[in-house]
């Protein structure tokens, strides 16, 4: 039961929440990427691509422009907009928490 609740504590994502972090990743990560040969290759290995395209899921996560689903319940009718979300781990804290949350769920049972 107490697991229930913790599933329901989980908010999705919302990209005007959290402006800092978006704005610093735009504002940034050009130019992160651009030192990143010189000045982190040597401790933290080769770029790998598949950090970019990690982040860009992330700046793209619970944005309505970048793509959504139209939810209707089907006993009052009641519809909403559900934006898509990235689904990745530790990138984004939104998606990481859900998936934490659900594995929970998982192992519970």
């Amino acid at each position: 039961m107490g697991l229930d609740r913790a599933f329901f504590s989980w908010l999705r994502r919302v990209p005007n929440r959290l402006f800092f972090t978006v704005h610093a990743i735009h504002k940034h990560f050009d130019s992160f990427q651009q030192v990143y040969d010189e000045r982190y290759q040597a401790k933290y290995g080769y770029w790998r691509p598949i950090i970019e395209q990690s982040v860009s899921a992330y700046l793209k996560c619970g944005d309505l422009q970048e793509g959504f689903a139209r939810v209707r319940c089907p006993d009052c009718k009641h519809e909403m907009f559900v934006a898509f979300s990235c689904k990745q781990r530790c990138t984004c804290p939104s998606c990481h928490q859900k998936r934490t949350l659900l594995t929970a769920l998982h192992v519970g049972e």
